[in-house]
């Protein structure tokens, strides 16, 4: 009982409003790069002398990369502790960006965004936690409308930002302009954030790996058969039918096994609540159509140019 009083009742030393600061700068350059490099893969694509359709994998990896860690952050932030671990997974996006800026082959670069998606995927759900913890439930509300005023804005300012940098200095600077903010956040979060203490280091913990593995095979699957479907024929190819099964079987049994498991990596009973339910369903549509558009409206608006 006393435990659960003190996680009701604990509020961090700092100013709620410098806390939400320095977490949301480092989420904010991670959404960034969901779409900051989708108008430079043109040029990036010259610079390595491949295709249009291969430069794509330098979306696909970043978005895979930072979809298998997500359900594993409650995990590594309970063993490692939650600050540690924060700040971890903003060093290594920071050094996988710089990575990626100085790439001097495709493979290094996919490489990099790989590091990217891995230490960035843990940002948000990490930022978010933080966000609920430093501010009173009254005012909640007001601290995830800041917070996610700067996470939406983020992926809708990438493509100009990204086109602007790629224009005036070179696309390197696409993935460059995100050291620096990252670097500022790292010191912030150092210096402001503190661990509750339920979210100290524990050690070792059970680990669903079953669960993960699962949960890799079905995102890469599914991830790489969507991105590779229209020039392929969806599935009119054998290649994308493959991925299709094997994306459907690896999700049917990620979800039988995460139900059956004592410890899941993820809890999926949650669902039973009819309004978390349809909260997740109204936030995934919202994303999907901010994301899409993204995507598809550097493309769309190149083209409309060349025939004006």
């Amino acid at each position: 009982m006393s435990e659960v009083l003190t996680e009701e009742v604990w509020r961090p030393k700092t100013n709620k409003w410098i806390i939400t600061l320095a977490v949301m700068m480092a989420t904010f350059v991670d959404t960034l790069n969901s779409s900051i490099a989708n108008v430079a893969l043109k040029y990036i694509a010259g610079s390595y002398s491949i295709s249009d359709d291969e430069s794509l994998w330098i979306i696909t990896m970043f978005l895979i990369a930072c979809s298998i860690l997500l359900p594993a952050t409650d995990w590594c932030s309970k063993v490692f502790g939650r600050k540690k671990f924060f700040l971890f997974c903003i060093a290594l996006f920071a050094g996988a960006s710089f990575l990626c800026g100085i790439a001097p082959n495709f493979e290094i670069m996919i490489f990099g965004r790989i590091l990217q998606g891995l230490g960035g995927g843990c940002l948000l759900p990490i930022s978010q936690a933080i966000i609920f913890e430093s501010f009173p439930p009254e005012e909640q509300g007001k601290g995830v409308a800041v917070f996610g005023v700067g996470i939406l804005l983020a992926p809708i300012i990438g493509p100009i930002l990204g086109g602007w940098l790629t224009t005036n200095l070179s696309w390197n600077w696409v993935f460059f302009i995100s050291v620096p903010v990252s670097i500022l956040s790292f010191f912030m979060v150092m210096a402001f954030i503190e661990d509750p203490p339920y979210m100290k280091a524990q050690g070792m913990l059970p680990f669903d790996t079953l669960g993960f593995l699962l949960l890799i095979v079905w995102i890469s699957s599914f991830q790489v058969m969507v991105d590779n479907g229209q020039k392929n024929g969806w599935f009119d190819s054998a290649y994308i039918c493959k991925l299709g099964i094997v994306s459907l079987i690896s999700f049917i049994v990620l979800i039988w096994w995460e139900l059956k498991n004592k410890k899941p990596l993820f809890d999926l009973r949650i669902f039973k609540n009819f309004q978390f339910t349809v909260g997740q369903a109204m936030i995934a549509l919202a994303m999907g159509i901010v994301f899409a558009s993204v995507a598809i409206l550097p493309r769309t608006l190149k083209t409309w140019y060349l025939q004006v």
